[in-house]
């Protein structure tokens, strides 16, 4: 159990994030909330059950990162699941977009974990097409894929921290979805979840249950837990 240890949330003001963040405080931890957005961090901390600290950083940006662990101090377990990215088409998309995903997925990650202090574990996020890309998901397959051997290697470097890479399918109720309209976005959901033997797409829910399980279980390391319904028996 959590109880009364300190989690920080890097994006924690949506999504997957919020749903770990509101989990670990039902457990009776110490989170803190962090965002981009200040506001957004504020609005969901004042919706849990007990008192939350909600922080706001340039997640892309390495000064603020560093400026943003010195104020936290040392903590028990960082969970890192911002992330901004996009489809660029191979050889159509610039190269430009291509480092974007990186930018915008990786090394907030890669630098979250450089500059904070975390006793126990930490919990990185990568998605399902590092294992089953699609169309215009080079560089997101590439960025997984970098994530999760990231994972690996510092499970040895900053042992005894523990290290684990959480690697979702879809889930709907996050923000990735925003921009498509919602007509297409449940045909979507329809569609994929017909396919997959769970029958259903995952939940920002069903990610924070597995999540929790790799922050609280002291026997898991280097470990890529996937959540994907299936998806990659069919």
């Amino acid at each position: 159990m959590l109880k009364g240890s300190s989690v920080v949330v890097l994006g924690g003001s949506s999504g997957i994030g919020a749903a770990v963040a509101r989990r670990a405080v039902q457990q009776g931890a110490n989170v803190t909330i962090v965002g981009r957005d200040l506001t957004k961090t504020r609005r969901i901390a004042s919706s849990m059950s007990r008192e939350t600290v909600s922080l706001a950083v340039e997640m892309t940006s390495e000064p603020a990162i560093i400026e943003l662990f010195k104020s936290i101090g040392q903590f028990d377990h960082l969970v890192v699941t911002a992330a901004a990215v996009q489809l660029v088409p191979f050889k159509l998309g610039a190269s430009e977009q291509a480092r974007a995903v990186f930018e915008g997925k990786f090394w907030p990650q890669y630098l979250a974990v450089k500059h904070a202090d975390v006793r126990a574990s930490v919990s990185l996020f990568s998605g399902l097409w590092s294992h089953k890309a699609e169309v215009g998901g080079c560089a997101l397959a590439a960025v997984n894929g970098a994530i999760e051997a990231l994972g690996r290697a510092l499970a040895i470097e900053l042992a005894p921290t523990r290290v684990n890479v959480i690697s979702p399918g879809l889930v709907g109720g996050t923000a990735s979805f925003n921009g498509m309209p919602e007509q297409h976005r449940e045909k979507l959901f329809m569609d994929t979840a017909k396919r997959l033997p769970a029958r259903v797409i995952g939940s920002p829910e069903d990610i924070a249950s597995a999540t929790l399980c790799a922050m609280d279980n002291a026997y898991m390391t280097g470990s890529t837990i996937e959540l994907n319904g299936g998806a990659l028996l069919v």
